[in-house]
């Protein structure tokens, strides 16, 4: 990652606490804060009733919960992140475990 991205990353972790996040191929920090509750219950729901496809409701959770790349207002920049998942499809499922683990804040279960 490069030191800029290092950077925005640290101060996303000021602004936001717990924050994953990584560099795209073309060099975008792309990160996620934990998912709001609603976010993650209306994902849950939608995989438990799609037939496989659990591509949508699992983009709708990262979208909900990117903090980078950002508009100059602070809201995602939805445009730049669905082109960067044009291109590399596979962050969306990256960014959704990422998600998922931000969700537990920090609980484990004892001997895992």
């Amino acid at each position: 990652m490069t030191p800029e991205n290092e950077q925005k990353l640290a101060e996303l972790r000021t602004q936001y606490g717990e924050v994953l996040g990584g560099q795209a191929p073309d060099g975008t920090l792309v990160a996620v804060k934990a998912p709001p509750r609603g976010a993650w219950k209306q994902c849950v729901d939608a995989i438990s009733k799609s037939k496989g496809d659990t591509d949508g409701a699992q983009y709708a959770l990262v979208c909900a919960s990117l903090v980078s790349p950002a508009l100059p207002d602070g809201n995602p920049d939805l445009s730049r992140m669905s082109a960067i998942v044009e291109r590399s499809p596979g962050i969306t499922q990256r960014l959704f475990d990422a998600c998922s683990d931000l969700s537990k804040g920090g609980f484990d279960f004892a001997g895992n």
